[in-house]
């Protein structure tokens, strides 16, 4: 069974313990591969030599093989919730691989947790776990059009122009106000916002070509043979490029227990706002359906579909029963009892109810020779409106 044709619920749930255990793999990962950097610093110590590690040393190493298997799985698992969770619940599901990574290394490295550290890593918890209850888990399935639809939206558009109007000002600030110099507060601030924003974006692309290739898959929307699709994947490596600069940059100014802490709460915060503006994830007044309204709809029936001026498709919803009937005139009507299909039977179109509503028998005139119940009444003796003349 693909991910597609999964209810709801059970595409929730599959999409949270894939999660779970998609931050799990990559926090181990992560922490098998600080463990043999750390073994190989110390090796190279204690043989006087400096400088960095060689990677040849490193993917000799089991171990680190192992780690970098664990982080690739943990991003292919991320990579699928892209097709089972809206954009918004999966923002702050990332923070349990800095939970997990915590956790894994006070086992296997035997970091301290400081009590201001284990503070923040309740806290974090506590905020998973709420934001889990109060998120939207219903996922939609979106082809390119319609992705291209909700991109253009006014909410959309308004988020994209004045987000990066906020970057442009605040660059201009830096440059004129502060000499162009990131070492200071407000450089701070822009670099962390900077890469925030366009991880948010980056986020957005990449689901977007989940979805559009769960959508050609599944669907058949023949969405590969458009430009647009390969348009939105071109644009992830770019963004990604430069979200890398600026971390880089922020990395070299200031200190990484400063800087990462506020770059996670900012991606965390930036993919949970393009998934309410471009996936509108809490849009509980639009126009879309969902699956469940959907089924509600169709148990009523009987659905009748024109197919042509005097011959339609009816279809029970709730029998699975489906005819075509035709009519000749405006009186024989599509679900009247004298409706036939096209092979001529006629067509009973109360099947899906228990009883039919009877038609009232109507009362004959009263005989002519009342004394004898057998003698019918001479029709050229009844007027127009059932009486005698």
């Amino acid at each position: 069974m693909d991910m597609i044709s999964l209810p709801h619920k059970q595409q929730a749930v599959l999409g949270l313990v894939n999660s779970i255990v998609g931050s799990a793999l990559t926090a181990l990962g992560l922490v098998l591969q600080q463990q043999c950097q750390i073994e190989q610093q110390r090796e190279q110590r204690s043989f006087g030599v400096k400088g960095p590690i060689e990677s040849s040393a490193l993917l000799a190493e089991p171990r680190y093989l192992i780690g970098l298997f664990f982080v690739v799985l943990g991003g292919a698992s991320s990579l699928a919730n892209d097709g089972l969770l809206p954009q918004s619940t999966l923002a702050p599901l990332t923070a349990q691989t800095i939970l997990y990574k915590s956790l894994l290394s006070r086992w296997i490295l035997r970091v301290p947790i400081s009590r201001m550290h284990g503070f923040a890593l309740v806290t974090m918890s506590v905020g998973m776990v709420i934001a889990t209850l109060g998120a939207n888990l219903d996922d939609g399935v979106y082809s390119l059009q319609a992705l291209l639809t909700m991109f253009e939206q006014p909410p959309a558009l308004l988020y994209t122009v004045l987000a990066g109007l906020v970057l442009f000002v605040f660059r201009r600030i830096i440059k004129h106000y502060f000499e162009n110099s990131f070492n200071n507060w407000f450089g701070l601030a822009y670099l962390t916002l900077a890469s925030g924003l366009i991880a948010g974006w980056t986020g957005t692309l990449i689901k977007a070509v989940v979805e559009i290739s769960i959508s050609s898959l599944s669907s058949n929307t023949g969405d590969f043979k458009r430009v647009g699709t390969y348009c939105l994947a071109v644009l992830i490596p770019w963004l990604v490029s430069i979200k890398l600069k600026y971390v880089s940059i922020a990395l070299a100014h200031f200190n990484n227990d400063i800087f990462m802490p506020l770059y996670q709460a900012v991606v965390i915060a930036c993919n949970a706002v393009c998934g309410l503006f471009y996936y509108m994830d809490f849009d509980i007044m639009g126009t879309e359906l969902s699956s469940s309204d959907v089924d509600d709809m169709e148990a009523i029936g009987p659905h009748i579909v024109p197919l042509s001026d005097d011959t339609y498709d009816i279809s029970f919803a709730s029998s699975g029963t489906s005819t075509v009937a035709t009519h000749s005139n405006d009186d024989d009507l599509p679900g009247s009892h004298g409706s036939d299909d096209a092979s001529g039977v006629p067509v009973d179109v109360t099947e899906p109810y228990s009883e039919p509503v009877p038609y009232p028998t109507p009362t004959l005139p009263c005989p002519t020779d009342p004394s004898d119940p057998s003698d019918p009444p001479d029709p050229s003796d009844l007027s127009d409106s059932g009486g005698y003349r």
